[in-house]
């Protein structure tokens, strides 16, 4: 078991992770970059007219790339000397119907992927419902692309452990809890979400219209003695402004 826990199919987890964790790193900046150019695009105009090249975000953007293509890189050539070395247990670059993780190499080995395989689906039948429930909040979108990495990165996780257990000797054969079983904590827990969502919400919807209640009577008080009124807009998280100036 000890050439097997070198095999490159039982590391395969940690560098999809590090792939993952430098693909989170590439993906923040190149959002940060395409906000930029659909919103603020004036920023990329110095004041002397040229393009502005150097903005933090071109070089963040740049290390990112280079880190992930050297990571990559590098991986290649690993995966090139292991399938030169292991002919019969070649992995592919890509793959898309079975990851090279799992392995069937014997019935043990069969029995921990599908158990692991099993963590996985009520791993994903859990954080899914959280994740759409996130999405009812205002929250930046760089949110929910970081909360899919780390599901991802939990995942591989999840994988590499159970493996490098069993090379280790410490697995143990135990029954998972059973999938129905596991929905019923996961809709527990997405009802008691979903009624703190709800609670929160109408409590906001009471909170604004008491608020906005008040500043019609502020800025009637406040014309009817000659002032200006003005009002700043508030977001999600903070209420409406108001503010009286008097007239000279």
């Amino acid at each position: 078991m000890s050439t097997m826990d070198k095999d490159l199919r039982v590391e395969l987890p940690l560098w999809t992770i590090g792939l993952l964790v430098l693909m989170m790193f590439f993906t923040y900046h190149a959002v940060e970059f395409w906000n930029l150019v659909f919103f603020q695009f004036d920023v990329f105009i110095a004041e002397t007219g040229a393009f502005n090249w150097k903005l933090p975000t071109f070089s963040w953007l740049g290390i990112s790339m280079v880190s992930f293509i050297l990571f990559y890189g590098i991986f290649f050539v690993r995966f090139k000397a292991h399938n030169r070395k292991s002919p019969n247990k070649k992995l592919l670059f890509f793959s898309f119907f079975r990851p090279g993780e799992l392995l069937d190499d014997d019935e043990m080995l069969q029995q921990v992927s599908k158990n692991v395989t099993q963590k996985i689906y009520i791993l994903y039948s859990s954080v899914l419902p959280v994740l759409v429930l996130l999405m009812f909040f205002p929250l930046h979108r760089f949110v929910f692309i970081f909360a899919i990495f780390t599901i991802l990165i939990a995942q591989y996780a999840m994988v590499y452990w159970d493996m490098k257990k069993f090379f280790n000797g410490r697995y143990q054969f135990k029954e998972i809890p059973h999938i129905r079983k596991a929905n019923v904590y996961v809709w527990r827990g997405f009802i008691i979400i979903l009624a703190l969502l709800l609670f929160l919400g109408v409590g906001r919807i009471v909170q604004v219209h008491t608020n906005s209640k008040d500043l019609l009577t502020n800025m009637e008080e406040c014309m009817d003695k000659g002032g200006t009124a003005i009002v700043e807009g508030g977001t999600f998280w903070t209420l409406s402004k108001f503010s009286c100036e008097k007239s000279n």
